[in-house]
Parts: C-alpha cells; sequence; structure tokens
C-alpha cells in the first residue's frame, strides 16, 4: 500500500503496521493516511510470535529506514515526519529513534520505533520476552545505541477489549516475573487495585492470576498472541466473564498465594499454583473437566 495525497513523498522510508485483529487497527491505519508526508505502508499481519512479526520487517525491508506502528497506535498527524527528520540527524552509532505515545488513563506509555535498516547486518530478534529490550542489550555490546524523545506523537490504546484488557495484565506480570521486578515495585499496587474494586472484579483480574502462574518456557518466550486468543477463547472468554464479588477473606487469601506465585521466578512451586487455581475455581463455580484442562495450562 502507498500513501497517496499531494505531501512530500518520503521514498527512504517504510511503514510497517504490525497487526492481528486488533479492534483498533482501521484507526491505526486512518492515523497514518492523515499524516503530512506521503510514504510506503506494509501490514505485517497475523505473524506469531512477536519476535518473528518485528523480524519480518527487517528482512523485507527495501528502504533505508522503517518505522513499526502497532495497530493499537493513533498517530499525531506529524509523527512519520518528524521521526524519519530525526533519524536522519543521529550519528551512525544510533541504530533506532522513538517518540513517546500517550496511554489513555495511564500517561506516557509505550513509544513509536524509526530504525536503521543498516543494524540488522549485525543482528536478529530472538524469541525472548521483551524482544527490543533483549535486541537492545546486545546491541549496546556492539558500542550501539538508541535515542528517544519525550514529545508524544499520538495515542496509545493497549485496552480496547475484553480480550486486550486480560491479555495486557497477563504480559505485565510475566514480563515483570522475567525482568525479575521486586513484587513491591509494580505487581503489589496492580493486584491490590484489582482486588480492591466495589464493583464486580474485572477481566484483568484474571489475567493477572494467569499470569503469576504460567510456566517458565512461555514466560521466557515472546508474546503470541495467536496462542494466547486460543486459550481466551476456549477458557477465559467462556468460564472468567461472569460477575463475582471477593469476601475480605478471598481476598486476603488471592493476594498472598498472588505473592508467593509472582516471587516463584522460576515457576516450580506447583502447590501454590494449584491452591491459586482451586480459589479461582472455586470462585467462578468452574466444572470439573475444565478445571483439568486449566491445570495442565500451568505445568
Amino acid at each position: 500500500m502507498n500513501k497517496a495525497n499531494s505531501s512530500l513523498a518520503i521514498k527512504e522510508i517504510t511503514i510497517f503496521l504490525v497487526t492481528s485483529n486488533e479492534e483498533t487497527t482501521s484507526n491505526a491505519y486512518k492515523s497514518l493516511l492523515a499524516q503530512d508526508c506521503n510514504f510506503k505502508i506494509v501490514e505485517i499481519k497475523n505473524i506469531f510470535p512477536m519476535s518473528k512479526a518485528f523480524q519480518r520487517m527487517a528482512d523485507i525491508c527495501t528502504t533505508k529506514y522503517f518505522i513499526q506502528v502497532d495497530a493499537d497506535m493513533i498517530l499525531n498527524t506529524d509523527a512519520i515526519s518528524y521521526l524519519y527528520n530525526e533519524i536522519r540527524k543521529t550519528p551512525f552509532w544510533i541504530y533506532r529513534f522513538s517518540g513517546s505515545l500517550y496511554e489513555e488513563g495511564f500517561g506516557k506509555g509505550g513509544a513509536v520505533k524509526c530504525w536503521k535498516k543498516s543494524v540488522f547486518k549485525l543482528l536478529k530478534f530472538k524469541d525472548v520476552r521483551t524482544v527490543d529490550r533483549n535486541f537492545q542489550n546486545r546491541a549496546s555490546l556492539l558500542l550501539l545505541r538508541i535515542k528517544h524523545s519525550q514529545k508524544i506523537l499520538g495515542i496509545h490504546k493497549p485496552r480496547h477489549s475484553d480480550f486486550s484488557n486480560y491479555l495486557k495484565t497477563k504480559s505485565d506480570i510475566e514480563k515483570w516475573k522475567f525482568l525479575k521486578r521486586k513484587y513491591s515495585k509494580y505487581a503489589k499496587n496492580l493486584i491490590l487495585n484489582l482486588t480492591n474494586k466495589h464493583e464486580n472484579i474485572s477481566i484483568k483480574f484474571v489475567g493477572a492470576i494467569f499470569g503469576s502462574i504460567n510456566n517458565l518456557i512461555n514466560i521466557k518466550k515472546s508474546k503470541n498472541i495467536y496462542k494466547e486468543e486460543l486459550f481466551y477463547t476456549k477458557y477465559i472468554r467462556k468460564l472468567f466473564l461472569k460477575e463475582i464479588i471477593l469476601s475480605v477473606n478471598d481476598k486476603e487469601k488471592i493476594i498472598k498465594l498472588f505473592e508467593i506465585a509472582y516471587n516463584d521466578l522460576y515457576c516450580i512451586n506447583y502447590n501454590n499454583k494449584i491452591e491459586l487455581l482451586s480459589l479461582l475455581f472455586k470462585l467462578y463455580n468452574i466444572k470439573e473437566a475444565d478445571r483439568v484442562s486449566l491445570i495442565e495450562y500451568i505445568k
């Protein structure tokens, strides 16, 4: 796809729109069509896991630079031209320039990234959790660096459906465990907020629980939305989109078991996982056949 208008044409850049059937995809695409410059747009659709989708951009890119735009990013009209003009100014050891995004209900959150194609002669993305961070760590060993601007270039909408609410929360817990972030830094406040609600418990609560008890292999690999959506459709949407209210006793038990599960960095405390799942089964009145299948998930 080529963006066709009377604006300045930038031939040195390709925009990759990374999608997997998100509800926000059309808005992300419209924001690209509304830019103040002209460029080539290529959709990276339904390629999993995340590391493979990212590497696909580098493999098929034929221009000097490319920008990764996720389907949940709605860019300002000057975002592409700003990133392009800024990365052109950078020295050779800067391989990526990024700008900030505003996440609704949160503040600054996420970034839109412009890459130099040349860096991929040296490095490739790996199938690990925090794909970008892993790439950045390896690039730093070659004395290569990134540059980031605090300028807000658009809106980030990672939570736009029941599934995205569930997956974002689950993935955050898994990422923090993988990075060995202390329980008190992020996870504690999250689970307290999710269980302190006086109204019905949200699907984000279920995401947090399943993120804390996932097995080590899944936590170490990059996010696979295809597998996540299959699991969500088969179990989470069917069994956990119910209205429940936690008692004080249940809340205390969940927070205690969640903390143990979160701090179990190597995911080996199987008994605690079973105890936490069993409490979840009781709260949501899960049938025995479904319980067996869900227990298989954490092994």
